[in-house]
């Protein structure tokens, strides 16, 4: 009998964290579809909703409420003000450009701010880090890890490198790029193949768990430019963690 009890405790436990887990994933959805529906959002970016699945891909990361999430080269902020609703306003948003494009995309970052406060934006550069080290739950970078590594992978590895400064132990980070072939100019065509793109994460201290397809796009074949398919290319995600300690 004291077998049974203990039996069906557990699975009581069991039950009710899947049960809260499924609700607090569900909160993360509604607020991101809230998010997309906003009629102050920038048409630009409201174009770009359907083709990135913006729930599906934060649900396979696993962003929830309450992160802490940097936002990695976060441009005009499409991600990050999606990310800032996924996390709720107990969470918090870095989102991180270069002295190149800061002042280029400030007007378009402060109108994100402006509805969503717990977004954070800074500039900095790769080989300086982030200034968040050791105090993210989550690093996010999409669609640039092409620009950092194809030119130059030591320049890759350091841009992973201080992603990875940036996250907790344990931290998950997302990676999402436009997914280019072995024996491309992957350079000229801004894309990176999958593989280079894992054997870089991993060499840069990352364990990579999972592949999502969600983003392929089977009309590309990748041998266009991104902009010719107006962004809507073939693109892996990929979710990796930093150990811990």
């Amino acid at each position: 009998m004291t077998h049974l009890k203990t039996t069906f405790l557990a699975g009581l436990a069991l039950l009710l964290t899947t049960i809260s887990m499924t609700a607090s994933a569900q909160d993360v959805a509604s607020r991101i579809e809230a998010a997309l529906a906003h009629p102050d959002r920038d048409p630009a970016d409201a174009a770009r909703d359907e083709s990135r699945k913006p729930v599906q891909v934060i649900d396979f990361i696993g962003i929830e409420s309450g992160m802490t999430v940097l936002d990695a080269f976060s441009s005009s902020g499409w991600y990050a003000e999606v990310l800032a609703a996924a996390v709720g306003p107990n969470g918090k948003v870095i989102a991180q450009n270069s002295s190149r494009f800061a002042e280029r995309v400030a007007p378009a970052q402060a109108l994100k701010v402006a509805r969503y406060p717990n977004i954070m934006t800074i500039t900095a550069e790769n080989a300086d880090g982030y200034g968040v080290d050791g105090q993210a739950d989550a690093a996010w970078t999409a669609l640039n890890l092409h620009d950092n590594a194809n030119a130059n992978r030591d320049n890759g590895l350091l841009f992973l490198g201080a992603l990875y400064d940036s996250l907790k132990p344990g931290g998950v980070l997302a990676v999402i790029d436009h997914e280019g072939s072995l024996g491309m100019d992957n350079q000229a065509l801004h894309r990176i193949d999958v593989g280079t793109a894992i054997g870089l994460i991993e060499e840069a201290g990352f364990v990579v768990e999972a592949q999502a397809y969600m983003l392929n796009n089977p009309a590309d074949d990748h041998t266009l430019h991104q902009r010719e398919l107006e962004r809507n290319t073939d693109r892996f995600v990929l979710r990796a963690r930093k150990p811990a300690m």
